[in-house]
């Protein structure tokens, strides 16, 4: 073998590993599990605000203040199907998104996401979504979407 096909190879594994990297922050958000998702980001990581595009939060410790205000009385089941993409350094894929009110005992309607992941090595760091469908009005005023997010 040669060793420009043990490099081919490494750089297949770790597009597999990226996508088990995905999978894990999916499955650890919505367990509300902030430690095991911030686990998986670079130190330097960029989160882009999904409701709030102009805002982007840098470094693990703003993304879990965010979460933590964002979140805090919702529960958020985010899923995601097979079809997740890799692109050189990036992974891609489309996340159904539903919300629990738990003040109210209700579940809202869902809305769809594209996400767009950039590595540094195996950590995630920068993230990136777009809405593909409406928010439901609801959903903004369960994430604190009232034009203030002072603590950003």
């Amino acid at each position: 073998m040669t060793s420009g096909e043990e490099t081919g190879r490494s750089d297949e594994r770790r597009r597999l590993d990226r996508r088990d990297t995905v999978r894990s922050l999916f499955e650890c958000f919505s367990r509300k599990d902030f430690d095991g998702a911030l686990a998986l980001f670079d130190p330097d990581v960029q989160l882009v605000d999904l409701l709030v595009p102009d805002v982007v939060l840098r470094g693990r410790e703003a993304v879990r203040r965010h979460w933590e205000h964002r979140y805090d009385q919702v529960a958020m089941m985010t899923t995601i199907g097979e079809n997740i993409v890799n692109t050189d350094d990036k992974v891609i894929v489309v996340a159904r998104c539903q919300i629990y009110d738990k003040s109210e005992g209700e579940v809202v309607p869902p809305f769809f996401v594209s996400f767009r992941f950039s590595f540094r090595e195996d950590s995630i760091v920068r993230c990136e979504g777009r809405i593909t469908n409406s928010v439901p009005p609801k959903v903004k005023d369960l994430l604190h979407l009232d034009g203030e997010d002072s603590e950003i």
